[in-house]
């Protein structure tokens, strides 16, 4: 028996069993990169394929152990390392290909987000705008527009300092993307002005949840910091709240943010800590 064969055979099946077990690893560190679960599924279902597949070289290698003799007995042992090969690269491309697709979709995801209060910015918001204003144009949906405003938050920047502003945003930014719907559109529009696109909502549907919101946003609470003073009550505000809406016969973005913001200064006008409807374009809202 040439020993030259016997090594060759041997270590051909021996390589396609630690290829195998590398390629495991890809599958489990990519995994745990997927959000969908059926994906998670599929590559699960891979995995326990290639687990079968180890145990199957690992059988192979024990029966046939010494049995390469030749140039021919070795054509199954070098489609076996082959084969491991090939499985070994497609998942480490699958794995660097999801690490790139995960990377370019957080810088995608932070050149449209505010940093501070984790919802849009108002670059989103006018491209989102401009697309919902067409979509209503030609399909014949209702659009409707929130604008929010924290009442006195300068008085607030100012007695209780940054930091407790920065909070009172963010706790308004989460508060909002809760009650609103993922087709929805929560943006920084300016400062502590925040709006929310309603796409496909009438504008008696976009009061009832400026109402609800109101409502929320008054029992939302801040906690302020001790700094070595006696505990205090957690910070409580309010917000105005100006909707606007349209439909295909007036859809202009313009408009209907000029509108909304109309809205606004009557809240505020009226005393804020209300919500105020432009009529015109609410009744337009709700023609189709």
């Amino acid at each position: 028996m040439d020993t030259h064969f016997f090594w060759f055979g041997n270590l051909m099946v021996l390589l396609g069993i630690a290829l195998l077990a590398a390629a495991t690893i890809k599958v489990t560190a990519l995994l745990k990169r997927l959000p969908n679960r059926e994906l998670h599924y599929h590559w699960q279902f891979l995995r326990v394929l290639i687990l079968m597949f180890i145990f199957g070289y690992a059988g192979f290698s024990l029966l046939h152990w010494g049995n390469y003799h030749d140039g021919s007995s070795m054509i199954v042992p070098t489609i076996f390392f082959g084969g491991a090969l090939f499985v070994l690269w497609v998942c480490t491309l699958s794995l660097r290909t999801t690490k790139v697709v995960q990377t370019v979709y957080h810088l995608q995801k932070e050149a449209i987000t505010d940093p501070l209060m984790k919802i849009f910015n108002r670059r989103y918001l006018d491209r989102r705008l401009q697309e919902e204003v067409l979509i209503c144009r030609t399909g014949n949906r209702p659009l409707t527009l929130m604008m929010l405003d924290i009442d006195h938050f300068k008085l607030v920047n100012d007695r209780y300092g940054h930091p407790v502003g920065d909070e009172v945003l963010k706790a308004l930014g989460q508060l909002l993307m809760r009650h609103t719907r993922h087709a929805d559109v929560v943006a920084r529009y300016g400062g502590e002005e925040v709006v929310v696109l309603l796409p496909n909502t009438c504008g008696n549907e976009a009061h009832v949840l400026a109402r609800r919101l109101h409502q929320e946003v008054a029992q939302l609470t801040v906690p302020l910091p001790e700094l070595n003073r006696p505990p205090r009550p957690p910070l409580t505000f309010s917000v105005c709240i100006g909707v606007a809406g349209c439909n295909a016969s007036n859809a202009d973005a313009n408009q209907l943010l000029a509108a909304a913001d109309m809205a606004l200064y009557q809240a505020k006008q009226n005393g804020r800590n209300r919500v105020e409807c432009c009529p015109d374009l609410r009744l337009a809202a709700n023609t189709s």
